[in-house]
């Protein structure tokens, strides 16, 4: 029994220390933070790459027309799409909405930088072709003092037990974002909500080192921005935060954490890559605590100690959780945990020959 108590003390000393000093040490910093100029709106384009999204830009582009104030521009970048995405953004284009297609090359990294060089204005933010966002969604942004990355919240629509899963993995993600930024750096954003300063994003792509996969526009450009020792902010208030759908069947789940994977071992990012293999350790050894207790203790004690680890690891989340309004989800880490283990084994024994795909084309070679 002494094993299993050692390893619940060793495992709440770290949920403290780790989880709980990075978030407050990640939010001393925010409230330390002076205040300068604010980005004007009129100095935002929007960069918008898409490819065959006709079933799920539509909100998008109503969340622009209800939109209360709007940037000074939209540029749709359309990346070979064959379906009828093209002729929905035709139908409410205006003087502010320009569409751009790629010709020779593709993949959304390319298209992006398309739409960066057409920008005229000192920022630029890029949205995925399937987000939605407040009617107050821009005007926020000029809350948002002048940086050379801000790296916005996106938040994700629940509808059935697997997209459950993968919010969970998602916002969890978020939390150790922010823990880890606490201490040293953030080490994750997401391409879905990014707003760059457009002349820093030049000095990036000069590396063609950039461009060497498809995807990973996101991760690439925040870990070559941290190379460069440019000036990175980590949000989390819910103003600035966009939503998107999730994966709806396990085999996109998969296909979408091992797309994760391979871009992170691409970009070669230490701190990253070590966090991700803690998280796989602890997965596993957190199962095996669960099947020791079970297994080999009385059940008064197995089941006492599992009420403390699973108490532990909800109070220790209870604020980030409560912060970004979702104590539904809060409620189901307990069953998360027992289920990422077989989700990383799946992973693991995937890894080797795994070509994980997007809308049909390899994103990690």
């Amino acid at each position: 029994m002494n094993i299993f108590i050692i390893y619940l003390i060793l495992y709440v000393l770290f949920l403290l220390v780790f989880f709980l000093g990075g978030a407050f040490l990640f939010f001393k910093k925010k409230a330390s933070t002076s205040k300068s100029d604010s980005i004007k709106l009129e100095n935002i384009t929007v960069i918008i790459p898409f490819r065959n999204e006709e079933r799920r830009i539509t909100p998008l582009l109503g969340c622009i027309k209800q939109s209360q104030s709007l940037p000074k521009e939209f540029i749709f970048v359309d990346d070979h799409s064959d379906d009828e995405t093209l002729k929905l953004i035709k139908q409410v284009a205006n003087a502010k909405i320009k569409i751009l297609s790629m010709e020779k090359t593709s993949g959304k990294k390319r298209s992006i930088e398309k739409g960066i060089n057409a920008a005229e204005t000192d920022y630029v933010l890029t949205l995925d072709a399937d987000v939605s966002f407040s009617p107050h969604f821009f005007g926020n942004l000029e809350k948002l003092n002048p940086a050379n990355l801000h790296i916005l919240p996106v938040k994700h629509h629940c509808s059935n037990f697997i997209r459950l899963f993968f919010q969970q993995d998602v916002i969890l993600a978020s939390f150790l974002n922010v823990c880890i930024s606490g201490w040293k750096r953030p080490i994750l954003c997401s391409g879905a909500n990014l707003l760059i300063h457009r002349h820093s994003y030049f000095e990036i792509v000069m590396n063609p080192s950039y461009f060497e996969i498809d995807s990973g526009d996101d991760i690439f450009l925040l870990r070559a921005m941290q190379q460069k020792n440019k000036k990175i902010e980590l949000h989390t208030e819910l103003d600035f935060a966009v939503q998107t759908e999730l994966p709806l069947t396990w085999n996109e789940c998969i296909h979408q954490r091992m797309r994760w994977l391979g871009k992170a071992i691409k970009v070669g990012d230490r701190l990253a890559n070590t966090s991700a293999q803690i998280q796989f350790a602890l997965s596993f050894l957190n199962i095996g605590f669960l099947v020791g207790c079970l297994l080999f203790l009385p059940t008064k004690y197995a089941l006492t100690l599992l009420f403390l680890k699973i108490f532990a690891e909800l109070l220790f989340s209870f604020s980030y959780y409560r912060k970004n309004k979702q104590l539904g989800l809060w409620l189901s880490i307990p069953l998360y945990l027992v289920i990422l283990p077989v989700v990383n084994g799946i992973m693991l024994f995937a890894f080797f020959g795994f070509q994980p795909k997007w809308k049909g084309r390899l994103v990690v070679q």
